[in-house]
């Protein structure tokens, strides 16, 4: 008994084995058995897909070249030779054509073009943010590190109205980088040219403390004794002014743990120290004026605020000269000009994606359904009772 009891399953267990486990005869004959449903959803699905392929609106894609600015490293090298203590101050932003890109992927950019465009009105949209999503899709910039350029290509259903798009990109961008200074000479340019705003602003100051402490004492300020202590006293002034404005501005983007900030640090405790010798009546260049010392600190801090205005000046001259050196801040290799023909959908490729599917569910369900009716037919009593269950 046992051993008829352990040969039913095994018999059950070979026949479901071989009933699961379908030939391509047996998927011939169930598509056989039931081609005219078969042939309804392969047509259904074609129908369906075919009618979504044709629906889909036709976008005409246009593209534009752009070259962004290129770096005058020779030239900046140059001149930060000549900055001496400046040449770590400037925090030098290296132009590359990721920047670009990215600025013009900015939301200011992007908002700029939706109003330009009434862009929100063209695609539907109830407002500017899903506009802009909608336009994000439609519109791919990217950058080549081999070549260093710059592509936009903008999608619209107006094949001009999408070269419009991509030239105004270039446009938009331009009126962006005239407010942005974003070059290493440009960066340089801005950064002197506060250097001297503040050092007029100081040397305006020591004149005045100056002119005070002269009335009060009576000081007058010879060329004997601007060759003496206070020449060497100047020069050490201008070295500490400029070695200040380089570990402020270093130390902006630098931590101080940087070397360089360090670096510039130890040297200018140094200086410092060297001047309080110098004006202490020790070290080289030292005096023993008594009289009208007040007037004579006041004169060594106006002539230092000159001979570091006259630094900055010079630099800020020399950051102007290679500023313009670096021709147009943008140039655009391709205009966009209207596509001839659409780019997307591609409809071909989409009724092939859609006949293969409808191919695959017509076989499918004519297979199950000729297994569902083969499973009653050998096994009526299983179906008995699912159907009892369902209806108790």
């Amino acid at each position: 008994m046992n051993n008829v009891q352990a040969k039913v399953p095994d018999s059950t267990a070979n026949a479901l084995d071989e009933a699961d486990s379908p030939t391509w005869l047996e998927v011939l004959a169930a598509v056989g058995q039931h081609r005219l449903l078969a042939l309804l959803v392969f047509l259904l699905i074609v129908g369906l897909g075919g009618f979504y392929t044709f629906s889909l609106p036709r976008l005409y894609t246009s593209s534009t070249l752009l070259l962004p600015p290129q770096q005058q490293q020779g030239s900046a090298s140059a001149v930060l030779a000549q900055l001496g203590a400046l040449a770590g101050a400037s925090p030098a932003v290296k132009s590359s054509e990721e920047m670009y890109a990215a600025f013009l992927r900015t939301q200011t950019l992007q908002n700029v073009l939706i109003d330009r465009f009434k862009l929100v009105e063209r695609y539907g949209e109830e407002n500017k943010a899903d506009a802009r999503l909608t336009f994000q899709k439609l519109t791919r910039v990217s950058a080549d590190k081999k070549t260093g350029l710059v592509t936009i290509e903008v999608d619209d259903r107006d094949p001009a109205v999408a070269a419009e798009l991509a030239n105004a990109h270039v446009q938009e961008l331009a009126k962006l980088l005239s407010r942005l200074a974003v070059t290493e000479a440009q960066q340089r340019a801005l950064f002197l040219e506060d250097q001297i705003s503040k050092g007029k602003d100081a040397l305006a100051k020591a004149e005045a403390a100056f002119r005070k402490a002269q009335a009060e004492t009576g000081f007058v300020a010879s060329q004997a004794l601007a060759e003496t202590g206070v020449k060497a006293g100047i020069e050490l002034r201008t070295q500490i002014a400029a070695k200040e404005v380089a570990l402020k501005s270093l130390s902006s983007f630098a931590t101080p743990q940087n070397a360089d900030v360090q670096r510039l640090a130890s040297e200018l405790g140094a200086l410092r120290e060297q001047l309080v010798k110098i004006e202490q009546g020790s070290g080289p260049g030292k005096h023993s004026y008594t009289e009208g010392s007040g007037a004579l600190s006041a004169y060594r801090e106006v002539k230092a605020r000159e001979a570091g205005l006259e630094f900055l000046v010079k630099q800020y001259e020399i950051a102007k000269v290679d500023q313009a050196k670096e021709g147009p801040a943008l140039q655009q290799v391709e205009r966009a000009v209207p596509a001839e023909k659409p780019s997307r959908p591609q409809r071909l490729p989409m009724a092939l994606v859609f006949v293969l599917v409808g191919a695959v569910a017509a076989v499918l369900l004519a297979f199950v359904k000729y297994r569902l009716r083969r499973s009653y037919t050998e096994q009526p009593e299983v179906w008995l009772r699912l159907s009892a269950a369902w209806r108790s």
